[in-house]
C-alpha cells in the first residue's frame, strides 16, 4: 500500500451530483482491511455503503452530515496512522 490512499465517493452513483455522509462505521484512526465497510452515504434515492479498497488506518475528512461531491474525498487510509494528509 502507498502511504496515503483516498476513500472516494463512488462514481457509480447515477443521477446524483453529491451525497451526504450518514454515518461512519469505523472510528477515526482505526485499522481497516480491503472490503471493510467504512461509512454510509445517502443519495436522493438510497443509502449506500462505501468500502475500503486498501488496508490502513482510517483518517476521516468528511463529517457525518457533510455533503460530498461524486468523486470527492470522504477520508484516507494511511500507514502509519500519523502520515501527513494531502
Amino acid at each position: 500500500m502507498t502511504d496515503v490512499h483516498p476513500i472516494l465517493v463512488p462514481r457509480e452513483i447515477v443521477n446524483a451530483d453529491s451525497v451526504f455522509v450518514v454515518r461512519w462505521l469505523v472510528g477515526d484512526g482505526d485499522v481497516v482491511r480491503p472490503g471493510t465497510t467504512v461509512c454510509e452515504v445517502e443519495t436522493s434515492k438510497a443509502v449506500m455503503n462505501v468500502d475500503a479498497e486498501a488496508a490502513g488506518h482510517l483518517r476521516r475528512r468528511a463529517a457525518e452530515g457533510d455533503e460530498v461531491p461524486i468523486g470527492g474525498v470522504l477520508g484516507y487510509l494511511t500507514a502509519p496512522v500519523d502520515t501527513p494528509l494531502p
